[in-house]
């Protein structure tokens, strides 16, 4: 599949099934007003996913962009997904950098609207600290609980961007692709244990040094393919998802949740797109 061709054909084809974000227009990485090369560092356990998801995405194969592939198969090389962007960016060319799950399909005018979405975001925050496509808004004033907000679609739904538009302020943004610039300062926490909350342990740090983390509107899509290439029409059929119910899952995602309860109790309470941190089980 040729997505930077048919996708629009492609999304119309499944909308009954998946709708997808549709595309606004499509101008050549080249073209785009205030582009830039981006260093992209993907985590790979299952090449097949990879093929499927960002190795069909335009801004891959136009090959402007530096992309380090890091080979992960049954987490044998890193059992923190921390270390491993760490490492990985040791040999980062770009200032901006992007750290994507594997599974992210990049629609054909993702560039076009990142840059244009950049560089609005700029003239709002010019000290703006971690960006994404998902994340948890802030707390509400009335003590209601806040909204995930933001631009993408997934197995669960296609999620529109608010009325209000973006770009919009979370606490916590989703992991599934998170971006910085290296002259921020920011970095992954090394000592991060395991593969879950490094989004809130990165977004934290960046409120630490003064800095806001933002969902813009340069929307992706979020498991499309099963590994075997059958299309993904909700979430019961992403096998990642429904191992999310075992109880191995949850104790490697607590243990990593604790981990961020220890280091920034003084913020607690706060919210990812699917979890209440509270104080760490041994505090």
């Amino acid at each position: 599949m040729r997505f930077p061709r048919r996708y629009a054909k492609f999304a119309r084809g499944i909308a009954r099934r998946r709708r997808l974000p549709p595309i606004q227009s499509h101008r050549p990485f080249a073209a785009i007003p205030n582009a830039e090369p981006i260093t992209f560092i993907v985590a790979v356990d299952d090449p097949r996913e990879l093929r499927r998801h960002v190795l069909v995405s335009d801004c891959y194969r136009h090959g402007g962009h530096q992309w380090l592939f890091v080979e992960n198969r049954g987490n044998r090389a890193y059992s923190s997904i921390s270390r491993l962007y760490v490492e990985a960016a040791r040999r980062a060319a770009h200032d901006l950098r992007f750290h994507v799950h594997q599974d992210v399909l990049f629609p054909p005018d993702w560039e076009q609207r990142l840059f244009a979405a950049l560089a609005d975001l700029a003239g709002r925050d010019p000290q703006w600290g971690v960006i994404g496509a998902a994340g948890r808004a802030p707390e509400r004033p009335d003590g209601g609980e806040p909204p995930n907000v933001g631009h993408w679609s997934d197995p669960h739904r296609y999620h529109a961007p608010p009325r209000e538009g973006l770009p919009l302020e979370v606490q916590i943004l989703d992991e599934l692709w998170l971006g910085f610039r290296a002259s921020s300062g920011l970095s992954f926490d090394p000592e991060h244990p395991g593969f879950h909350c490094y989004g809130a342990e990165i977004c934290l740090a960046a409120r630490k040094s003064g800095r806001r983390s933002y969902v813009i509107d340069a929307p992706i899509v979020h498991k499309l393919f099963t590994p075997g290439g059958t299309l993904i029409e909700e979430s019961g059929q992403s096998h990642k998802i429904a191992g999310r119910r075992g109880d191995a899952f949850r104790a490697d995602f607590l243990r990593s949740a604790d981990h961020v309860a220890r280091k920034y109790a003084r913020d607690l309470p706060f919210r990812s797109t699917c979890h209440v941190f509270t104080p760490a089980r041994d505090a």
